[in-house]
């Protein structure tokens, strides 16, 4: 094998492996960041239970914060999602808007309902 076709393979080889090392590092990354997601979620869990956060530094409190308003951007996300449902549905069944589901809109909400719950099917019937 001449020295230039050497050359080239050695090039391919090195570059081969050079772009399997960084797939390899992107998985541990992503692996990491799993982790430490795991890691601030059972610590919020704690805190949930009654437990302080007093062993916690200030880089985990921060992440612990940017978790937090990611959930609920998704909650706001999906609330907004099920309220545009609801317009549908009630434009559908011609039912009054519901803004909320206490107090005097319940009766709005079981109007909606197409059933009653005396038409549930029970095991023993």
């Amino acid at each position: 094998m001449p020295e230039e076709e050497r050359n080239k393979v050695m090039v391919n080889q090195k570059m081969f492996l050079k772009q399997m090392v960084e797939m390899e590092l992107e998985k541990v990354n992503k692996l990491e960041k799993g982790n430490r997601e795991l890691e601030i979620g059972m610590a919020m869990n704690h805190f949930i239970a009654g437990k302080p956060l007093n062993d916690m530094q200030f880089t985990d409190l921060k992440e612990m914060r940017r978790m937090i308003e990611e959930k609920l951007k998704e909650f706001e996300a999906n609330i907004k999602s099920w309220k545009e449902e609801l317009a549908k549905m009630n434009q559908l069944f011609g039912a009054q808007p519901v803004t909320t589901v206490a107090g005097e809109n319940i009766q709005n909400v079981m109007q909606m309902v197409p059933w009653s719950m005396w038409d549930v099917p029970t095991k023993s019937s």
